[in-house]
């Protein structure tokens, strides 16, 4: 007697897309939801915040949220193929956002790189990886929200939250498939 499983020739899994597909297609969303709630309770804790255009805060917290998430692909040890096709799809609506998106992408994902790789061995940083993590991005956030070197005790008081805020909702971004109900 043959049972249905004999008959077929692929797994489950070479049928079904890949269960990150939804996280990849929800992530440039996500991050500006993020980005524009984000920014009603950043503005009752830091009332200065209020001077930063509500629409380049979604940009820039966005942008930032996109770069974390997609920091961490290769953590996960996936073969290369896969995780180029989650992010070819994240980078498709992170271009179709508005224009420019692309390039601020690269300008935070570069920086971040390079900001982190200098001061993740200064004193202050050893054994605080992630300390040195949301202190780079931190700076990248807010060198683009004031379009310039920050310079008040209040804007330097906003880096590290912002870094810290930003990585710990996105750090986890592929952690688990989302449940998608279609």
């Amino acid at each position: 007697m043959m049972h249905k499983e004999d008959t077929m020739t692929h797994k489950k899994d070479d049928l079904d897309p890949d269960p990150l597909l939804w996280n990849a297609k929800m992530l440039v969303g996500a991050a500006r939801v993020n980005a524009v709630t984000a920014y009603a309770t950043w503005t009752e804790r830091f009332p200065h915040v209020e001077n930063f255009d509500p629409t380049r805060w979604e940009m820039v917290m966005g942008t930032a949220s996109v770069c974390v998430a997609l920091q961490r692909l290769p953590d996960f040890g996936m073969e290369r193929d896969r995780g180029s096709t989650l992010t070819r799809n994240t980078i498709y609506d992170l271009k179709n956002w508005a224009p420019g998106m692309i390039a601020r992408f690269r300008d935070c994902r570069s920086f971040y790189l390079r900001t982190f790789g200098r001061i993740k061995s200064q004193p202050e940083y050893v054994g605080e990886p992630q300390l040195a993590a949301a202190d780079a991005l931190g700076s990248w956030i807010l060198r683009n929200l004031c379009e310039r070197e920050p310079e008040s005790k209040e804007e330097i008081e906003l880096e590290r939250g912002l870094g810290v805020f930003v990585i710990q909702l996105f750090h986890t971004w592929w952690d688990e498939p989302f449940e998608v109900d279609c």
